[in-house]
């Protein structure tokens, strides 16, 4: 705040916001639709392998989406750039495309297990929490107390990847004091030898560094995301079940009109295509 003022707090807050849509849209239909597939496949006392497995597939679909956002938006925070779009067009124009993937591998790594033990946390609790007041679905309340708890056992779970993708994604920018930063030297460097360097220069808790924001942020997007999922969830079962309720009552209608033609009696459309009274 001293070198760029309280704005700087808010930087890369656009590209996130702009992203969040998409990237949450991709990830609920990936995670439902692989659900669905393999759920039926599996006994109820091994649902939970469905639950991860989808948690995983999603984060893989979303990645692709999710790590040049996450790529941009590292160089507009420490204010290499403040134009989000000059940032992705100058990266490309100087590095190539693969530069906004730079960090994919660290991005899988923290995101994939980030999910399945975000969504697998979340469906035992609520799996027990409905069981326990023998309800098919929870409460608002219940729904965010077990969103958040699902995502602060994320967010332990996962900081010291995300501290390695963070270190990765800023390689070789310059700091505005001008020299360069201490990312620069992961610019080259695989998952396992960044996480290595981390310790070895910080220790282990350099690992961990930022883990009261992110647990802070995780949940409170853990118990804002699982609520607008489950009211989604909702709405589109709605819609689903009263597609298929139409779909039933036009199939037994169009089998009753059959039925009629058949025995030699004209059904009424057919009436009124020939004009007779």
């Amino acid at each position: 705040m001293r070198q760029r003022g309280l704005r700087s707090l808010c930087a890369g807050s656009l590209t996130a916001a702009a992203t969040a849509a998409p990237i949450s849209a991709l990830f609920a239909v990936t995670y439902e639709a692989t659900k669905a597939r393999l759920a039926p496949r599996l006994p109820k006392d091994r649902q939970w392998v469905a639950q991860c497995l989808a948690g995983a597939s999603a984060s893989v679909a979303t990645s692709f989406v999710y790590t040049p956002s996450e790529c941009i938006k590292a160089q507009l925070q420490v204010g290499q750039y403040r134009c989000a779009v000059r940032a992705g067009l100058d990266l490309v124009r100087q590095h190539g495309v693969q530069r906004l993937y730079h960090g994919w591998t660290a991005v899988l790594c923290r995101n994939v297990p980030q999910s399945m033990a975000k969504f697998l946390v979340y469906e035992q609790l609520r799996m027990r929490v409905c069981r326990t007041v023998n309800k098919e679905e929870m409460s608002p309340g219940a729904t965010m107390l077990c969103g958040s708890i699902a995502g602060s056992a994320a967010a332990c779970l996962t900081t010291p990847f995300d501290v390695v993708k963070t270190r990765m994604q800023l390689h070789g920018t310059a700091s505005l004091a001008g020299s360069t930063s201490a990312a620069s030297m992961h610019s080259t460097a695989s998952v396992a030898s960044t996480m290595r360097s981390i310790v070895r220069q910080e220790g282990l808790q350099g690992l961990y560094c930022g883990l009261a924001p992110r647990l802070l942020i995780y949940m409170t997007q853990g118990a804002i995301y699982f609520c607008a999922y489950e009211l989604l969830r909702k709405a589109l079962h709605t819609e689903a079940e009263q597609w298929r309720q139409g779909h039933r009552l036009g199939l037994q209608a169009m089998h009753t009109d059959m039925g009629q033609w058949q025995q030699g009696h004209a059904p009424p459309y057919s009436t009124k295509l020939h004009g007779t009274g």
